[in-house]
């Protein structure tokens, strides 16, 4: 039973970045519950972490030695251990999640065409339908095809990701479902070890509810992936469940309505103090 409740408690932690790609390590966010051998995800969620205790997050601050340009002020820059960086004329530019995963935008015609993972030696290309991504391939270091990321859309909305891993041989297919205001409320996460679309048969479900009426300042960006112009959150959700937990989430908010910090807490495990997770902006 302790090492069932650490391993719950770690799972809190590690969905500070769930929000980037909402079910990736960060939302918002692939899913802590999917096997991964995508680049930069060997970090473990598994931690071991005392029972009684829930590390809050590490910021690291500026040396004050180069004085950095005015923002607009409501560009999210940092959300726990995840941090975003932009350019003068506030593209987004940059991913680092303070571990092993990070990249560089590289944009042509003013969108993005390529990501140069900054701690492993490999890159991403994009190809656009009309004014969206269609399909994300990542390559290794040796030129060769690693993942193939497809995306589908309806409405603007992304309603499926296919990910097919070149290494593994597995591919995985989210089929994304959202309320009336645009907010995800649920992933049907379906497999197939062979690879084949014939043979996907559902996983699980991850769900997200109880929105707030603020809005929600992640962009869809996680460890693997940017999609301009595309948000699975309008507001930010007051839990995600998944078949094994159940994470509540309730917010501090700055004067213009932004989340400022976010308190997670274990469903069942009310004696454990919740994970503190900041925002910055910029």
């Amino acid at each position: 039973m302790k090492t069932m409740k650490v391993l719950c408690i770690a799972a809190i932690v590690f969905s500070a970045i769930s929000f980037s790609s909402c079910k990736k390590d960060s939302i918002i966010l692939p899913d802590t519950e999917h096997s991964s051998d995508k680049p930069g995800d060997s970090e473990s969620p598994q931690d071991t972490i005392p029972s009684d205790t829930i590390p809050q997050d590490t910021i690291p601050t500026d040396s004050g030695d180069t004085e950095q340009p005015q923002g607009p002020g409501n560009l999210l820059s940092q959300m726990g251990t995840i941090k975003l960086s932009y350019d003068a004329t506030y593209q987004l530019t940059g991913y680092d999640s303070y571990s092993n995963i990070g990249y560089t935008i590289v944009y042509e015609n003013g969108r993005p065409v390529r990501l140069n993972f900054t701690k492993h030696p490999s890159y991403a290309i994009y190809t656009y339908e009309g004014d969206l991504v269609s399909e994300i391939v990542t390559y290794n270091g040796y030129n060769e095809v690693s993942y193939r990321h497809h995306f589908t859309y309806a409405n603007g909305k992304l309603i499926r990701e296919s990910q097919r891993s070149y290494i593994s041989g597995f591919l995985t297919v989210d089929d994304y479902s959202y309320d009336a205001n645009g907010n995800l409320i649920r992933i049907a996460v379906s497999g197939a070890a062979s690879g084949q679309e014939s043979d996907l048969k559902f996983s699980y479900n991850v769900l997200y509810g109880n929105y707030d009426s603020q809005p929600n300042p992640m962009p869809l960006i996680s460890s693997e992936y940017y999609l301009p112009g595309v948000k699975l959150f309008t507001n930010n959700p007051g839990y995600r469940e998944t078949p094994s937990s159940k994470e509540l989430y309730t917010y501090v908010y700055s004067s213009a309505g932004l989340p400022v910090e976010r308190a997670t807490k274990l469903e069942g495990y009310s004696h454990v103090p919740a994970a503190i997770h900041r925002y910055s902006y910029w």
